[in-house]
């Protein structure tokens, strides 16, 4: 069964959904997502949402990957350890929302999508001076391919599956950095 897109926006529960190349079972309920996957990039949105929140420190992730039950997956983690989480489905999304002024402060990139992959996306973020830890979440384990990536600018490279133990180590990993540079 595949993820519908109604799934993306409303309600999934005790589930076996087979996507993405594997099959689990989803027993957590998923409340609405911001997707910024469509042609119009929502920028100004995530930038009202994420800059003047210094009293609250709410740290925000966007969670690039193509495949629909990724994105819920991670949203979920995301947001169950109290951070503000954005989706977008490719690399060009990630790099567009970036051009447009948006900003986050932790990117998780997949490394193999259409139209802009990870290793593409992540080097155009660099070049254009993003500063943000960008933790690549792949399934490819090792090899030439998985190298490039690293190289093409990541902070971290994480083997799916993307666990809440790695959420909360990147989180101190984050706030970590932001008390050395205050």
């Amino acid at each position: 069964m595949v993820i519908e897109e109604e799934a993306v926006t409303g309600m999934i529960k005790g589930k076996e959904l087979a996507t993405c190349g594997s099959t689990t079972t989803v027993d957590h309920v998923y409340e609405s997502v911001k997707d910024y996957s469509s042609t119009t990039i929502q920028a100004e949105e995530i930038r009202k949402s994420t800059i003047g929140r210094d009293d609250q420190k709410k740290l925000s992730v966007l969670n690039v990957d193509d495949c629909s039950f990724v994105r819920l997956r991670h949203d979920f983690l995301v947001t169950n350890v109290g951070l503000e989480s954005h989706i977008a489905e490719n690399g060009k999304i990630a790099v567009d929302l970036h051009r447009s002024g948006a900003s986050f402060h932790l990117i998780l990139m997949d490394m193999e999508m259409p139209v802009i992959n990870g290793l593409q996306a992540t080097k155009e973020l660099r070049a254009m001076g993003v500063d943000t830890m960008i933790v690549g979440v792949t399934a490819n384990d090792r090899g030439p391919e998985r190298q490039a990536f690293v190289e093409a600018g990541l902070n971290d490279c994480i083997t799916k599956p993307f666990t809440s133990d790695n959420i909360v180590a990147l989180v101190q990993v984050i706030k970590d950095t932001n008390e050395k540079s205050i």
